[in-house]
């Protein structure tokens, strides 16, 4: 199936559509929340919501994903599982005398890695359609000629303009962001 027979499948309730996404996307997504503090079963209920939250979306008629299927499904179960581990604030921990606390300070955090790349994909999602199309094909090795015949664009200028102008776009997005302040602290 292609991402458009995927969307069309969830809209309409196709248990052949999300056993195929099961079968496409759920290990990934599996194998990425593991490395990141969570468990097998973390990672079915994250999928879970994730696949609920595209449903809700996709019944609404206006709304249409821009990006790729498996795109915006990973980034829906990252911003589950990363809001997940911010709002575990305390966290309890079995011992011989029952129920330890964890404070605030000691509970685990994402790395500063995994924060900046959050910040990078969510404000990259902000960018207009031509700006992301620009960026991910300059990023994917793609030449400016490339881009500029794929995209249909006015010359080879234009669209070094327009590739310096959505870079300048994205980092002033993530600069302004607090969770940027945060990171550099």
């Amino acid at each position: 199936m292609d991402d458009q027979e995927l969307k069309d499948g969830i809209r309409n309730g196709s248990r052949l559509a999300l056993d195929e996404i099961y079968v496409r996307f759920f290990y990934r997504t599996s194998a990425w929340i593991k490395q990141n503090r969570g468990t097998e079963e973390d990672a079915k209920d994250v999928f879970q919501e994730a696949l609920v939250t595209i449903f809700q979306q996709l019944r609404k008629p206006e709304f249409e994903i821009q990006h790729r299927f498996g795109t915006y499904l990973y980034t829906i179960v990252r911003n589950i599982w990363l809001k997940r581990l911010r709002d575990d604030r305390v966290l309890a921990k079995a011992n011989d005398d029952g129920l330890e606390f964890l404070q605030e300070d000691e509970a685990p955090n994402p790395t500063a890695l995994e924060q900046q790349e959050y910040l990078y994909r969510k404000m990259f999602l902000k960018l207009g359609e031509q700006c992301q199309q620009i960026l991910h094909r300059f990023l994917a090795g793609e030449s400016i000629r490339q881009i500029t015949e794929v995209l249909q664009l006015s010359s080879e200028n234009y669209t070094k303009k327009r590739k310096f102008q959505c870079k300048t776009q994205l980092i002033k997005l993530i600069q302004e962001d607090p969770m940027y302040k945060a990171i550099e602290a």
